[in-house]
């Protein structure tokens, strides 16, 4: 009742009725005095019976007003005067097919000096209830169609104000994921920093161990030399220590040199996002490479079954994003603290696609998750490190990024497989 459509539509109503009634009790008033009337013009001429006076009068009355029949009769029936009227015009007939039209009747007695002579009995044409109806019908389409649309404009109005203020969320949910998104790939970045700090500090150690050990053994056959106290053997044993010490130190520094040369094209990668020509295997060892302390010190391992003379001209730097993130949510996910995990990544190139399979022995998911594992910010760790972001990344590396797809089998305690298809060249 708020609206000030309906309020008017519910007076108009009312109005409409109480107008109906009493233009029905007004018609109905009006046709009884008018028959009136005649009876008391008519009574003396009746009583002389004389019927052509007031035939002659009954006549003008009946032609000018809307009379279907007018009948004048006798105490005992005997009828005096009877005049009809039929109606004339095309809207006519049609209002009266439609019962547009109705007959009104009413009699009146015919009195003269006090005694009942006759009376006088009228049919007349009057305005149907239909008619009302029918009108009534118009008015309140027409009130409902002008409600309908100032409803329909209202709630345009609702819903583009709504549409703006999503867009605006919208917009700032997009900003604040990207955000995010930007955030995990730099953490990931940071964890490759860490991972690669750790694996470098043991052949540095262990060159900076042999350097040192054959410092010392360098000095002492010095003083050995100087004193003329140094004899063969001593000198094939400098010579035997000196030989495996620089040998030590040698591939421990290659060892460290293959690290930070991986770990440097894998970042520069991640971090320029620009496309290349590059050899894949070469890609996935670097990335393995630089991730191996992340599963290698919690005893699992990954095998890589992947053809050494594909080359692509892609995006390095999400290949290395996406088994990234796959090999740490198999770890993180699918592992655990009290399971050995086994991964597998297999590849077949084509003329046109890539197809690479990624794999594990892991714990597995169930169709629910399996639904959701896409979604920004769903995760099954939530508290415990998980932030949903890594799954979705992948998601919209390969889709988005890659121009390819990504598909998901998994079963619970059946681990899980990723399989991807993407352009050979974008």
């Amino acid at each position: 009742m708020k609206n000030p459509i309906v309020r008017a539509f519910i007076l108009f109503v009312i109005i409409f009725i109480v107008l109906v009634f009493f233009y029905e009790r007004y018609t109905k008033k009006k046709l009884k005095e008018e028959v009136d009337n005649f009876s008391e013009i008519i009574a003396r001429s009746l009583w002389n019976y004389d019927s052509a006076v007031p035939k002659n009068y009954l006549e003008i009355h009946c032609r000018k007003g809307n009379y279907k029949t007018l009948t004048v009769k006798g105490t005992y029936g005997e009828v005096f005067i009877h005049l009809e009227n039929e109606l004339t015009g095309s809207f006519n007939q049609i209002f009266l097919f439609l019962k547009l039209i109705r007959l009104n009747s009413t009699e009146s007695s015919i009195f003269f000096r006090g005694k009942n002579i006759g009376v006088i009995s009228a049919n007349v044409y009057n305005t149907s209830i239909y008619l009302y109806l029918y009108f009534m019908a118009v008015i309140l389409l027409i009130l409902t169609v002008l409600l309908f649309f100032l409803r329909v404009q209202e709630r345009s109005k609702m819903l583009q104000k709504t549409n703006v203020k999503l867009n605006d969320l919208l917009d700032t949910l997009k900003d604040t994921q990207d955000q995010l998104v930007q955030s995990e790939k730099m953490s990931a970045l940071g964890g490759l920093v860490a991972g690669i700090a750790h694996e470098i500090n043991t052949p540095v150690g262990i060159s900076l161990t042999a350097s040192s050990f054959l410092e010392q053994r360098t000095k002492a056959i010095e003083k050995l030399f100087e004193s003329d106290k140094m004899n063969k053997d001593e000198f094939q044993k400098y010579l035997k220590t000196a030989t495996e010490a620089t040998s030590i130190v040698l591939t421990n520094l290659k060892r460290g040199a293959e690290l930070i040369q991986s770990f440097k094209q894998v970042a520069v990668d991640q971090s320029n996002e620009e496309i290349r020509y590059f050899n894949f295997r070469k890609c996935i060892d670097e990335t393995l490479l630089s991730l191996r302390p992340n599963f290698r010190n919690e005893g699992h391992e990954i095998d890589v079954f992947i053809q050494k003379d594909i080359y692509l001209t892609n995006y390095p730097g999400a290949f290395s994003q996406i088994f990234t993130n796959l090999v740490m949510n198999s770890v993180i996910h699918g592992f655990g603290k009290d399971r050995d995990g086994h991964m597998e990544i297999k590849a077949s190139c084509g003329t046109e696609t890539l197809e690479i399979k990624y794999s594990d022995n892991g714990v597995g998911m169930d169709s629910e998750t399996i639904a959701k594992i896409y979604d920004p910010f769903f995760t099954t760790k939530r508290g415990k490190g998980g932030n949903g972001l890594g799954m979705n990344i992948v998601y919209n590396l390969v889709t988005q990024k890659l121009k390819g797809e990504i598909h998901c089998e998994s079963a619970p305690s059946n681990g899980a497989s990723f399989t991807i298809t993407i352009p050979v060249r974008l």
